[in-house]
C-alpha cells in the first residue's frame, strides 16, 4: 500500500533546512527503507536524459514500454518518499542532490549494460515519440530516418498538428538531451535521426534554442556511422539554421557539402534539394540571378529522377522569390500560381502558407498592397491549421507592410504586436525577427521597401 501522496507542485523536503551532510544521510535512509521495485526505479529513472520525464518516458527506461500507469505509480511512490518532485501532474524530475545520489548508487548496484540499456531504451522511446509527431506536424514532407517505420506501427498521434507541436515543444530539452545520450554512449545510428524527426518542429516553430545543437550532434554521428543520407540531412538542417542566422556563407559550404553526400550516396532526390539549398544561400545574400540558376538545376535534376511534385514546387516557389527580387514579376506569378495549385492537391498547409505570403509580396512589388491584403488574411488560418507560429509571424510581418503601404497604420501596429508576441513566444533572437526592424520603419514614418526579406519561410 503506497503512502499518501503528495499533491503535485510539493518540493522536495531535502531542498529546504537540512545541511548537506544531512541530506546525504536522509537520502540515504530514505532510500534504504524503500520497496525493491521503487529502489530499481530510482536508480533507473536518474539515467533518463533531460530535465525531468513523464510516466511515458519512466516506462521506458524501466523496460515497460506501455506501462505508464504502473511506471507513473512507481514514480509516485518516490515522491511519496520525497526523493523526486512532481511540479505539475504528470510531470516528475530529480532535485541536483537526490540526482547524484541515485546516479551514485546506480552506478554501485547497476552492472553497466544495464545503466547504457536504460538510457537507450529512453532515447529510443523519445526518438520514436517525436517521430511520430512529426508525421502529424509534417505529413507531406520526405524522410530518411527507419524510425519513422516503427512510428507507424505505433499508431497515428492521437491528436493534430497543434497537439504534436505542443508536445514537441514541452519535451523539446529531453528530446535534445536524450539525442546527445545516445551519440556519448555511442548509439550513432540512433542519434543522428533526430535529424529528421525533430525537422517539423524545427522549421514550424524555429526552434534557436536546440536547432544548431541538435544538427550538430546528428552531424558527427553521421560521420560516426558512415551514413552518407544522415549526413546531407545533417548538412542541410544545418545550413537553413545559417541563413536564418544570416551567415550565407556557412549555409552555402554545408549545401554543398550535403550536394556531395547525396550524390555519393546515388540519392537524386536529396541532390536536387541540395542544389535548391545552395540557391537559398544566394538569394539570401542578395544574388537572386545566381540563385535562379541552382534551381533550376535542381529542378532539372527533379525531372531526371522521374519528377517529384512536392520538391519541385518548392524550387519553383524560391525561383519565384528570386525573379521578383529580379522584377521578373510576370514569370513569378506563374509560378507561384502553379505552387500554390499543387500544395493545395497535396494538403500541405504550411507550405500554401508560405506561398501566399511570397504572393502577397508579389503583389507588393507590383504596386497592390490591397490585392496583398486580401492574399495575406488568407494565409492566416492555413498557418494556424499547420500550427506554425513562426509563419503565422511572418504573414502578419508582411501584413504591416501591406498596411503601412494602404495607409491602415493602426492595421499596421496591431499587426506588428502580435507578430512581436509571437517571436518572444519562439524565443527567436533580435537578428531572426524581423518585425522590429519593420516596426522602426513604421514609427519613423518611413516607407517600407518592397522585394525579397531575408529570414526565408522556407519549405
Amino acid at each position: 500500500m503506497l503512502s499518501p501522496r503528495p499533491p503535485a507542485g510539493r518540493r522536495n523536503r531535502f531542498t529546504s533546512f537540512l545541511g548537506p551532510m544531512e541530506i546525504a544521510l536522509s537520502l540515504e535512509s530514505s532510500y534504504r527503507q524503500l520497496p525493491r521495485d521503487a529502489a530499481r526505479a530510482y536508480r533507473l529513472l536518474a539515467l533518463c536524459p533531460g530535465p525531468d520525464l513523464t510516466a511515458g518516458a519512466a516506462a521506458a527506461v524501466l523496460g515497460n514500454t506501455g506501462a505508464g500507469p504502473v511506471a507513473a505509480s512507481l514514480a509516485g511512490e518516490l515522491v511519496s518518499a520525497g526523493l523526486i518532485e512532481e511540479p505539475v501532474p504528470g510531470r516528475f524530475r530529480f532535485v541536483e542532490l537526490a540526482l547524484l545520489h541515485a546516479r551514485r548508487v546506480a552506478g554501485q548496484e547497476e552492472d553497466q549494460a544495464v545503466q547504457d540499456e536504460a538510457v537507450a531504451r529512453a532515447a529510443e522511446w523519445y526518438l520514436t515519440q517525436s517521430a511520430r509527431a512529426d508525421l502529424a506536424v509534417a505529413p507531406h514532407r520526405q524522410r530518411y530516418a527507419g524510425v519513422y517505420h516503427r512510428a507507424l506501427l505505433r499508431g497515428p498521434w492521437p491528436g493534430d498538428a497543434s497537439t504534436a507541436m505542443a508536445w514537441l515543444g514541452t519535451e523539446r530539452l529531453n528530446l535534445a538531451a536524450a539525442q546527445h545520450a545516445a551519440a556519448a554512449r555511442g548509439l550513432h545510428w540512433l542519434a543522428w535521426q533526430f535529424a529528421d524527426t525533430l525537422w517539423g518542429y524545427v522549421l514550424h516553430g524555429r526552434d534557436h534554442v536546440i536547432w544548431a545543437e541538435v544538427y550538430e550532434t546528428a552531424l558527427a554521428s553521421a560521420q560516426a556511422c558512415d551514413d552518407l543520407l544522415a549526413r546531407y540531412v545533417s548538412l542541410i538542417r544545418l545550413a537553413a539554421f545559417e541563413r536564418a542566422t544570416g551567415d550565407c556563407a556557412a549555409a552555402r559550404d554545408h549545401a554543398l557539402e550535403a550536394r556531395d553526400a547525396s550524390r555519393a550516396a546515388g540519392n537524386q532526390d536529396a541532390e536536387a534539394s541540395s542544389l535548391g539549398h545552395v540557391g537559398l544561400a544566394y538569394l539570401d545574400a542578395g544574388d537572386p540571378a545566381t540563385a535562379v540558376t541552382w534551381f533550376r538545376a535542381g529542378l532539372g535534376l527533379y525531372a531526371l529522377a522521374g519528377g517529384n511534385p512536392r520538391g519541385q514546387a518548392i524550387l519553383h516557389r524560391h525561383r519565384a522569390r528570386a525573379r521578383i527580387s529580379l522584377d521578373d514579376l510576370q514569370t513569378a506569378a506563374e509560378d507561384l500560381d502553379a505552387v500554390l495549385d499543387t500544395f493545395r492537391g497535396l494538403g500541405d498547409f504550411y507550405a500554401q502558407a508560405a506561398t501566399c505570403i511570397n504572393i502577397g509580396e508579389l503583389h507588393l512589388a507590383a504596386g497592390d498592397p490591397g490585392q496583398a491584403v486580401t492574399v495575406l488574411e488568407e494565409a492566416l488560418p492555413l498557418a494556424d491549421r499547420a500550427a506554425s507560429g513562426f509563419i503565422r509571424a511572418r504573414i502578419l510581418t508582411v501584413l504591416a507592410q501591406a498596411s503601412i503601404q494602404t495607409g491602415d497604420t493602426g492595421r499596421a501596429r496591431a499587426c506588428l504586436a502580435e507578430a512581436s508576441q509571437l517571436h518572444d513566444q519562439l524565443r527567436l533572437p533580435a537578428g531572426a525577427r524581423p518585425d522590429r526592424s519593420l516596426a522602426g520603419r513604421e514609427q519613423r514614418g518611413q516607407r517600407v521597401p518592397d522585394g525579397h526579406q531575408p529570414g526565408p519561410a522556407g519549405t
